[in-house]
């Protein structure tokens, strides 16, 4: 027993204190699956609960096995043909409700369509008229992509931008589907100015908004991204990026711009929501040819106030990574235990050509310090592979960036020139034990992750009795303990005091180790 438990601690430890950021050498070949095409689309909510990737190659829709192989059991030999008229790609869902993959085209001219397909490769007949297995979308005249998520509960939003009768006035639109494809008219959402004329401001002037992300904080609470055109007194066009919160029942949306701005059109957006309903955006500017990047986070909670987040309501993050070289951050996300990660490319002024060597993914402490035990000193380079003469290979562009739900493991895709890359980067310091099972006697922890109660469940529950119990963080600190006394205690144990973030529970007798997520 003694052995057992000795050895379920040095799993444990291995685990809190491994390097955070290195490849998963167990995924594709050192870490990384490589694609000589550029025609690869990774979107939002294509990692399935089981670690396998879905994306789309050219006409057709594919899938990765957890250790990057290619899937040859998914569809038809390992791939589904797109069936619908559309010849534009705009993302691919997975939904986890009826575990089916929904598809988003459109044709040369604005019809857009919406398909679903089995995982055996046959279209849903059901899904549309006729058998034909898509229907037409209520959008048209889109000026920018459609943005896809999927809610937990089988939900579809679909955001983007039109341009509304010619008149050059952009307007974001937010529109729900539901698993059938059937439009919930109650969130059919159009809102004009985004960014731009929020308040009373006299000089407002609305023109050129884009919409970039959509998140959802439930089912009934979105939050869309975009960026907009303002003109200052002096009537000189400036750049913002925003969000639009958006409430079911709630006629007038929650409109915020973010503080800072620029007069250069290549103010960048990308937002995430942390598991406290925190709004963070990454803004800022790409860099040009001649100018360097700008990398600024802004900070609102759940109802649209701006949060104090470094100097002047932002956090300006600069890193250097060689002479002459900046990283330039296009994506953020956020662990549960409050880091967060930024991943882009570099720009380097010293080279020819478009001067991105190398795709960049770095993670910084919640206060905005980067984090040396990440990486190395802080971040991890990646440079793609190319056949053509180094000069050449300076073309780097980053398309995702995806974790799983534990945070475990990070993804992000990126291409060159020539070939699209997907790599996976572990990190060892969240990793679960709940795996680590050295009796036969599991316990499980529902729900993981949790708010304000949690259940412990055993196949023999009346060995939680007269047990004492520990939480303990991931420094090692014992957080909170006691003893379940009965059956209900066991499946009644409030953890609302606890801060958001990771923990390991440990109960007398047993040698598994539970990880818990506090949201």
């Amino acid at each position: 027993m003694k052995r057992n438990t000795f050895l379920a601690f040095v799993l444990l430890s291995s685990l809190i204190f491994a390097q955070d950021g290195n490849l998963d050498t167990n995924f594709g070949t050192n870490g990384y699956v490589a694609f000589n095409t550029t025609d690869i689309g990774i979107y939002n909510d294509c990692l399935q609960p089981d670690g396998k990737i879905i994306y789309r190659q050219d006409n057709t829709i594919q899938r990765l096995n957890q250790n990057g192989s290619s899937d040859t059991s998914f569809g038809n030999s390992g791939s589904i043909s797109i069936i619908d008229p559309g010849v534009h790609r705009y993302g691919i869902l997975h939904t986890d409700t009826d575990n089916q993959i929904v598809t988003f085209t459109k044709n040369l001219y604005t019809t857009y369509y919406m398909t679903k397909y089995n995982l055996d490769g046959t279209h849903d007949a059901n899904f549309g008229t006729n058998g034909q297995g898509y229907i037409h979308l209520d959008v048209d005249d889109i000026k920018s992509p459609l943005i896809v998520r999927s809610s937990p509960n089988g939900s579809i939003f679909v955001g983007g931008n039109d341009d509304r009768s010619g008149t050059g006035v952009d307007n974001l639109f937010l529109r729900k589907y539901d698993t059938d494809g059937i439009a919930d008219t109650s969130f059919h959402y159009t809102a004009s100015n985004i960014g731009i004329n929020l308040g009373s401001t006299p000089v407002g002037h609305s023109s050129d908004d884009r919409a970039v992300d959509v998140d959802i904080m439930s089912d009934t609470k979105i939050v869309v991204t975009g960026r907009g055109t303002y003109y200052n007194v002096n009537s000189v066009s400036h750049y913002k990026s925003s969000i639009v919160i958006i409430e079911n029942g709630v006629t007038n949306p929650i409109k915020k711009s973010a503080p800072y701005s620029n007069p250069s059109h290549v103010v960048k957006t990308n937002t995430t929501i942390d598991q406290n309903d925190t709004i963070y955006m990454l803004t800022g500017i790409n860099n040009t040819f001649t100018v360097n990047p700008v990398n600024i986070i802004h900070k609102w909670n759940s109802s649209g106030t701006l949060i104090d987040f470094g100097a002047e309501d932002r956090l300006t993050i600069t890193l250097e990574v060689n002479p002459n070289e900046f990283a330039n951050f296009q994506r953020i996300l956020v662990q549960p235990d409050g880091k967060f990660i930024l991943a882009g490319t570099t720009f380097n002024t010293n080279l020819t050509g478009f001067k991105k060597p190398n795709l960049i993914i770095a993670r910084f402490l919640a206060d905005g310090t980067l984090d040396t035990t990440f990486g190395s000193n802080g971040y991890v380079l990646h440079a793609i592979t190319y056949s053509g003469t180094s000069t050449d290979n300076t073309s780097h562009s980053i398309t995702n960036l995806f974790a799983t739900d534990d945070y475990n493991s990070i993804y992000m895709s990126g291409r060159n020139a020539e070939n699209t890359v997907i790599l996976k980067y572990s990190i060892p310091s969240l990793l679960s034990v709940e795996d680590v099972q050295v009796t036969n006697t599991p316990i499980h922890i529902f729900p993981n992750p949790a708010k304000d109660i949690i259940s412990i469940n055993a196949v023999d529950p009346t060995r939680l009795h007269q047990k004492q119990y520990a939480i303990i963080d991931i420094t090692g600190q014992t957080i909170k303990q006691g003893t379940f006394y009965n059956d209900r205690e066991a499946s009644n144990m409030n953890i609302s005091q606890l801060s958001n973030g990771i923990y390991f529970l440990k109960i007398e007798s047993f040698n598994e180790v539970l990880k818990l997520i506090k949201k």
